[in-house]
């Protein structure tokens, strides 16, 4: 099985693995797949959270300040209040997209499982080739998405924390104008 030339090296090294390698592979593919489902949603929820009520927080709290200053400058107050509305989108955003990474990147340990089962079947018949090569290719494009998303929620959550940051020094300038 191993000497068929249509397969690819890398399926035909594989091929070479015992059942009780492969039962390891499948059974540690499911146990990642689980476990970065689980804690990486609690991790970016929580973090993106924080975001969310800093920057919301702000805005409803910003009007309670008025009393802190006899002579606010209302017009940098909208650019501050625009800046912890932007924050809060770009918080929301990345709350999302943080879902999606986090979805395929558990999908690339499903296709990595669903791999080393054909892989499995392969040794048995030949009629599986083309499916473990389609897994194989499933897996290495749920990698590239996995890490254009991740950097894409990490661009969104920092927007959110400047955000937060320069409206904080704006809102301060606005209700103690030098």
């Amino acid at each position: 099985m191993s000497n068929d030339p249509t397969l690819p090296p890398e399926i035909t090294a594989d091929l070479e693995l015992t059942d009780d390698e492969l039962n390891t592979r499948i059974d540690s593919s499911e146990r990642w797949r689980q476990h970065i489902a689980s804690g990486a949603w609690t991790f970016a929820n929580d973090g993106i959270k924080s975001l969310i009520y800093l920057n919301g927080g702000t805005v409803v709290a910003l009007p309670a300040l008025k009393g802190l200053s006899d002579s606010p400058n209302f017009s940098e107050l909208w650019l501050t209040v625009f800046l912890f509305l932007l924050g809060l989108i770009s918080a929301t955003v990345a709350q999302f997209l943080a879902y999606f990474a986090m979805s395929s990147g558990a999908y690339i340990h499903l296709h990595g499982g669903r791999y080393w089962k054909t892989i499995k079947e392969l040794k048995r018949s030949n009629s599986q080739a083309a499916t473990a090569q389609n897994y194989k290719q499933l897996q290495f494009n749920r990698e590239r998405m996995t890490a254009i998303q991740e950097v894409t929620t990490l661009s969104f959550a920092a927007i959110s924390l400047i955000c937060f940051i320069i409206g904080g020094f704006t809102g301060v300038a606005s209700f103690y104008p030098s």
